[in-house]
This record gives C-alpha cells, structure tokens and sequence, in this order.
C-alpha cells in the first residue's frame, strides 16, 4: 500500500490500531511511559522552534520535517495515553471537535 493510500485510509480508529499494535512497554508501565515519551517528542518540538523562532513563518523544508517527525512521535505518545487508559481517540477527537464547535457557536451568538 502506498503513502496516499495509507493517509486516505487513515483515521484515528486506524490509528490506534496501528499504536496498540506497535507499544513494546510492559503494562506496569502503561500510563507513565507514554506521559515521559511526550514529554520527551514536545521538549523536542520546542527545541527546533526556539532555533530559529526569529523565523518561524518562513521555516526550511528540513526544519519542518524534523518538527512533523517530532509531533508524529507526539501523537503516538497521546494516542499511547489514551488507550492506556482505556480511552477510544476517535471518540476523544470527536469531543474535542463538538467542544470547539460549541464555542464557536457561543462565541458568535455574543
């Protein structure tokens, strides 16, 4: 399968899939080691935006990859959280979109 078809196929249930099927830490260490791991990605994050913060609108190729690489890593991690916790992503994600979509309505009926 290629990269396209992999993206069009892909959704945050897939996606949990392919993190449930790819975390190799023991269970004991279910909620901490996913927590460390995004602390870790974001520091990493933060670390290529503060090299070059003077111009952040105007980023290098290379820099952006390095930050997509980083915040993949990111969202692993989350994703890692979340089914630590016995939570579905897609089902997060989609609370997430319905609170932003209700603030948004709130915020244009003022």
């Amino acid at each position: 399968m290629t990269s396209a078809e992999l993206l069009e196929r892909m959704t945050f249930l897939a996606y949990g899939g392919a993190v449930k099927s790819s975390q190799r830490y023991p269970a004991s260490k279910g909620i901490l080691y996913p927590l460390l791991g995004i602390e870790s990605e974001l520091g990493k994050v933060c670390k290529e935006l503060q090299r070059d913060s003077d111009s952040l609108g105007n980023m290098c190729p290379q820099r952006k990859a390095r930050i997509a690489k980083e915040l993949g890593d990111v969202l692993w991690y989350l994703v890692a959280l979340m089914l630590d916790l016995g939570l579905n992503p897609a089902e997060v994600a989609l609370t997430n979109v319905k609170t932003i979509l209700a603030q948004e309505e709130k915020a244009e009926s003022v």
